[in-house]
């Protein structure tokens, strides 16, 4: 038998209204903040969600004695800063309300960095390949360490035309099956870290295959800029993914700029080969824009060289290493030199992600966190001279010395007045090499690795290869 109740319409106003109230007094986190996050040791950082609004929050936490306190205002948004203490957990948060209490768990205080660009950085170890096909070793060094205190967040691919307030993704420990679902590059640089530092580190990969810079830019400061706004034609859009200046950055890094951070790696370039010209402004511009948003000062950006590929476009890929190369000129910033990791130039995504990650590790190691390393970078052109049919070409960061690569030095080339450059027999002298060639009575300029399949032949005795670079202009 069927029971049919009968509600009057000033019954219906009544139960929406009060099931509209239920639903805005519960306390909403955003997926960042969450179960096993890490949260960035000793300085200040916000947690914060939504609420009814005028709903009194209080919250407390595992490694504070007191309580915070915060009134959501009318928009029913709410944030508070935490204190955080020195590297430690596993603790709780709790944030308890009015009519609704939520508990965080397994809060980690430790290391916490930003890890973007475009494929290079978002491809996985199961899209490389695989643990037991292309990472056995390091599948066999995840299952005996377990790193316990690493933690992995992946932003979920988005795009918008307007900045968002959340995005979607969830912690993770780092199990092999997590881990293999997560960027290597960013696993191989976070487990580095944890062996080093000894304390919780927490990975957020935001990344998109293909993407181009000025997508990660804010569009407001892309249109600000006369020489940039080119870019607002996007021209680098694909069927793939937005090239919209902005489109990524409003869905994709504007929801994590209340989250607390140590600094960002990047690799990305290969979508922008072909604006070398602007790449270094459009970089400086995304950066700055990013630790304005983050408001943590000029927090360390480390980025990656791309690594040789035969581009179609003759020197794309070298004209673009050497625009990456002028992006050191941002403040607390890094490169990372992959001209000996390709392996194979018909293969834009080289499986080789250890190295790159060891080598941004380094340059957090070395000129973040302090620590004593054998050397952070490979050998970096400093000036030429011309010794009447030489040309002798000087280098930073030789720690150990120049070294050869196996197949010893290849790659250089020298050109006199007349601007054609001829290959250079060299000689490693010290810390500097000696080019010559017999067609070239009075040298004027010098190249390096200047191609875009060029691979590395020059190193330090650490093993760190020196980046692709020429003398004239």
């Amino acid at each position: 038998m069927n029971t049919i109740f009968k509600v009057s319409s000033t019954g219906l106003l009544f139960l929406f209204a009060l099931i509209n109230i239920t639903a805005i007094a519960q306390i909403k986190l955003p997926s960042l903040v969450g179960d096993n996050m890490v949260l960035q040791q000793k300085t200040e950082v916000h947690i914060w969600g939504q609420a009814a609004p005028g709903d009194k929050l209080s919250v407390t936490t595992g490694w504070m004695t007191t309580r915070l306190i915060t009134v959501v205002p009318k928009d029913g948004k709410w944030k508070i800063k935490l204190p955080t203490i020195k590297a430690g957990g596993p603790y709780t948060i709790t944030i308890a309300g009015n009519t609704d209490t939520v508990v965080i768990k397994q809060v980690m205080l430790g290391e916490v960095w930003l890890c973007s660009g475009q494929s290079n950085m978002e491809f996985t170890i199961n899209m490389l390949g695989g643990w037991n096909h292309t990472y056995p070793t390091e599948l066999d060094d995840l299952l005996k360490t377990g790193y316990p205190d690493l933690r992995l967040f992946t932003v979920k691919k988005d795009s918008s035309l307007v900045p968002l307030d959340s995005c979607k993704g969830k912690w993770l420990n780092a199990t092999p099956e997590n881990v293999g679902e997560f960027s290597a590059t960013a696993y191989f640089f976070g487990r580095e870290l944890s062996r080093k530092l000894g304390v919780p580190v927490g990975l957020i990969s935001s990344s998109w295959g293909g993407s181009p810079a000025e997508a990660w830019t804010s569009d407001a400061l892309i249109r600000k800029d006369s020489l940039l706004r080119s870019f607002t034609d996007a021209h680098n859009r694909s069927k793939y993914w937005p090239g919209t200046p902005g489109a990524i950055y409003n869905a994709m890094i504007h929801p994590l700029h209340l989250y607390g951070i140590r600094g960002a790696i990047w690799y990305q370039g290969e979508t922008n080969r072909n604006d070398a010209a602007l790449y270094p402004r459009l970089i400086g511009t995304m950066v700055a824009g990013w630790r304005k948003d983050f408001n943590r000062g000029d927090f360390p950006f480390y980025f990656v060289q791309i690594a040789p590929y035969s581009y179609k476009e003759p020197l794309s890929g070298a004209l673009l290493r050497e625009a990456q190369f002028k992006c050191l000129s941002i403040p607390n910033s890094g490169m990372a030199v992959t001209l000996d990791i390709a392996g194979d130039t018909t293969d834009i995504h080289p499986k080789n992600k250890q190295d790159v990650g060891k080598r941004l590790a380094l340059l957090a190691l070395a000129k973040t966190y302090g620590q004593i390393v054998d050397a952070y970078s490979g050998p970096v052109y400093s000036g030429m001279k011309a010794e009447g049919e030489f040309a002798r070409l000087s280098f930073d960061h030789c720690e150990g010395g120049l070294k050869a690569g196996p197949k010893g030095l290849q790659g250089f080339q020298i050109a006199g007045a007349d601007g054609v450059f001829y290959p250079a027999k060299a000689i490693i002298e010290g810390n500097t090499v000696l080019l010559s060639n017999p067609k070239v009575k009075g040298p004027v300029s010098a190249r390096y690795a200047f191609t875009n399949t060029s691979e590395a032949s020059l190193f330090n005795g650490t093993g760190l290869p020196a980046s692709s670079f020429r003398t004239d202009k």
